[in-house]
């Protein structure tokens, strides 16, 4: 997990969801012991966040974690919500659903996913990402190979609520249908 901190620490909304992220501890190893993987490969759980806004799938019971911080500099809090699962020692799973105060409308939609890439490409000059609309939305796929790990993503910005989806794993453990089905089981609900 330390690499993606250290992936999405840079500039923006990637600064302020890095500082979410590295403000609490959680090694893959925690969160799913090895005997469970082969189980987690074949028995995704369905999910809902605790406020209901969106579902999607899981490998096993995500831990979580919700802090507000506050953001002088810029004048407001951010509320976040991050959901962390794994299939083993070497692949986990993340939802981060940050919540801007209401006067964030859709109109900032794009203009947040176009920060938001050029936070990730001022550290992270391998990044590929790619707009497009899945389900009436405007999202960002985005994928970072960095040091040996591989970091795969989508995100999108519905009204006040940014969602991160994404894997992280060392190279050699990427498993293509895990991210597919963790991305493409993600819903909202609202």
């Amino acid at each position: 997990m330390r690499k993606l901190y250290s992936i999405l620490k840079t500039g923006g909304l990637c600064c302020v969801l890095g500082l979410a992220l590295t403000s609490f501890s959680l090694d893959a190893k925690e969160v799913v012991l090895s005997k469970e993987v082969s189980k987690a490969k074949n028995h995704w759980q369905e999910f809902r966040s605790l406020n209901g806004e969106c579902c999607m799938k899981f490998p096993k019971y995500p831990d979580h974690l919700s802090e507000k911080l506050r953001l002088p500099e810029i004048g407001f809090d951010l509320k976040y919500d991050a959901y962390i699962s794994a299939i083993d020692q070497k692949t986990t799973f993340l939802l981060l659903i940050a919540q801007y105060p209401d006067f964030v409308d859709q109109t900032y939609a794009n203009k947040n996913l176009e920060g938001f890439v050029e936070g990730l490409l001022k550290h992270n000059p391998g990044l590929t990402h790619e707009l497009s609309l899945v389900n009436g939305h405007t999202v960002l796929d985005l994928f970072i190979c960095k040091e040996g790990m591989y970091f795969k993503g989508r995100a999108l910005m519905v009204k006040n609520s940014f969602y991160l989806m994404a894997m992280e794993c060392e190279a050699q453990y990427y498993d293509e249908a895990s991210y597919k089905t963790f991305i493409d089981s993600f819903e909202l609900m609202r």
